[in-house]
């Protein structure tokens, strides 16, 4: 068995755990009537197939190392909202966040050859550049979408951090000045004491800045794993496209073309012309 073979049964072994999985979970959020769940392991179902309709539908092959992370970032959410990864691992939002600055680092490195095929030679800087913009572009529409979500709708995509000092122009006694609390020592909310103690309750700038400060991170991986590997089996491989096929010739014994300007022949023997048989006196018969 080919090295290619093992890899591919391995590969869909995975993702047919996966999809199990899912399936599974799936099915458990229907029966306990949680839709946002159902929804999110219908969605999952979906994506864990993106790598594999990526293959069927580009002439590309992705390198098993990529499905293995689509598999895990894509499994990711899941497992962090029906199984409560996100409350039990303190850092499993920052591990999705660095996956996904990581994974469209690596679509970034390679838009370049699908939006400009014909020239797809182009210099090492401009696919690490296009892939860190990618990343961070992909980083920022996310929490957009975690913004809209806090502010429309009841959630906490965006999740607070207690922080126990305060800098601010608002607290300054001049204006332009900056006021500090350095250590807060009480807080009440209506007027009661919070279950968390003397802490403030910051709304979701530092999960903000975490998640992009990851994803970056994650880009910047890529590029130096993309670096340090390009030698070697690349991430994408581009698979030649087949040659178009050759337009069939005259068939045996037809007699030449001949084209409507000049009434020469087509085929490679000598090309007369009837009036330089005119002038020689060469016609038939003479």
């Amino acid at each position: 068995m080919s090295k290619q073979s093992r890899e591919s049964r391995v590969i869909n072994g995975i993702w047919v755990i996966s999809e199990g999985f899912t399936l599974y979970a799936f099915i458990k959020c229907v029966a306990q009537a949680q839709i946002i769940n159902a929804l999110l392991s219908a969605l999952t179902l979906l994506f864990l197939a993106i790598p594999r309709l990526l293959e069927h539908r580009l002439p590309i092959r992705l390198h098993p190392a990529v499905h293995v992370l689509v598999m895990c970032f894509t499994s990711g959410p899941l497992l962090g909202d029906v199984y409560q990864f996100y409350y039990l691992i303190p850092w499993w939002d920052l591990l999705l966040h660095l996956q996904s600055g990581f994974l469209a680092a690596l679509a970034g490195y390679y838009l370049t050859d699908g939006l400009d095929w014909p020239n797809r030679h182009h210099s090492t800087a401009l696919h690490h550049t296009l892939a860190l913009t990618t990343a961070l572009a992909v980083g920022v529409v996310w929490e957009f979408l975690e913004y809209g979500g806090d502010c429309l709708l009841p959630t906490d995509m965006q999740q607070a951090t207690l922080v126990s000092s305060i800098h601010s122009y608002r607290l300054g006694s001049d204006t332009g000045e900056v006021g500090h609390i350095r250590q807060i020592q009480s807080v009440l909310i209506n007027g009661s004491t919070p279950a968390w103690g003397s802490a403030y309750l910051d709304i979701g700038l530092h999960d903000t800045m975490t998640d992009l400060l990851s994803g970056a991170a994650g880009a910047l991986s890529y590029s130096l794993l993309q670096d340090l590997t390009r030698r070697r089996r690349p991430w994408v491989e581009i698979l030649p496209q087949p040659e178009q096929a050759a337009k069939p010739g005259p068939k045996p014994g037809a007699p030449p073309a001949v084209t409507a300007s000049t009434g020469s022949f087509t085929d490679s023997g000598p090309q007369t012309h009837n009036k330089w048989h005119a002038r020689r006196g060469d016609r038939p018969g003479c």
